[in-house]
């Protein structure tokens, strides 16, 4: 159980720091590799609890004030992405099979521009990716097979603008999940708006309250300094949380420097973003 969340939490890293050109320059094309890959882990995107959870942000409320507190007027620039990750079935599926399920999800979204690759991840999965890439936004499917027999399903939705359509993206892939048997999935969301230049502290303050004022949560712990800045903040209205430190969270707030762009990055993730 804990090498599936590892797993999710490791695959949303890497799947939106891939350069959309890179996809966008091959034809669609079916093959089986073997290659190892070497990233640096900056840092996880989620915590979830031990057990795999839905995370349901099901109340319209909730989901207008979080995409009000990411409004084009406050930020640059603005973006969200979802990402699921489940267990599919203990049994061998062929590879014609997993192409069938992930075209029937990419049917249901809504897109047909996509390219279907197989391959080895660097654990000797056998990886068979659905991907459509564009100025809009990604979308990254992968159903990966493990010792054979242990098939596991991630989708990964990558939004560029109208941030309020991803959590219909949510409601559409919980619905499919749900038809393939998938009800104990994890989910996590995660919306980010830049700022330029660098920002100092009570700037950060200001905007924190501010994204606490417009959801709702509250404050309940963090870490502040000038290489890490979160907060982790406890909201009534999303079902779940976990527990740490000081109370229950299910919220986190992260705020960090991009030196390179001269960007500062503002993130509001559930469950919860671990810097």
């Amino acid at each position: 159980m804990l090498r599936d969340i590892a797993y999710m939490m490791v695959l949303s890293i890497k799947e939106w720091g891939k350069n959309a050109s890179d996809f966008q320059k091959k034809k669609p094309i079916y093959r089986k590799t073997k290659f190892k890959v070497s990233i640096l882990v900056l840092m996880l995107l989620w915590i979830v609890s031990a057990s795999n959870i839905i995370y349901g942000l099901n109340d319209e409320g909730y989901r207008g004030r979080i995409v009000s507190a990411f409004s084009n007027d406050t930020y640059d620039k603005v973006s969200a992405s979802l990402s699921y990750y489940g267990k599919y079935a203990d049994t061998i599926l062929t590879d014609d099979a997993k192409v069938i399920i992930l075209e029937h999800i990419a049917k249901a979204i809504k897109i047909n521009r996509y390219e279907i690759t197989t391959m080895f991840d660097e654990e000797d999965n056998t990886v068979t990716t659905l991907s459509q890439l564009s100025e809009a936004g990604d979308v990254i499917m992968k159903f990966i097979t493990h010792n054979k027999d242990q098939q596991y399903i991630y989708v990964g939705i990558n939004i560029n603008r109208q941030m309020d359509a991803i959590f219909t993206y949510e409601d559409i892939i919980k619905q499919e999940l749900d038809k393939l048997g998938m009800n104990n999935t994890t989910v996590a969301i995660n919306l980010k708006g830049e700022l330029n230049g660098e920002l100092e502290e009570y700037k950060k303050d200001s905007i924190t309250e501010m994204l606490l004022d417009k959801t709702g949560a509250k404050a309940v712990t963090g870490h502040k300094s000038e290489e890490l800045y979160t907060v982790y903040a406890y909201d009534k209205d999303i079902k779940e949380s976990v527990e740490l430190g000081e109370g229950k969270v299910n919220v986190n707030i992260s705020i960090e420097y991009n030196s390179d762009k001269n960007k500062t990055i503002v993130y509001y993730s559930v469950p919860y973003r671990n810097m």
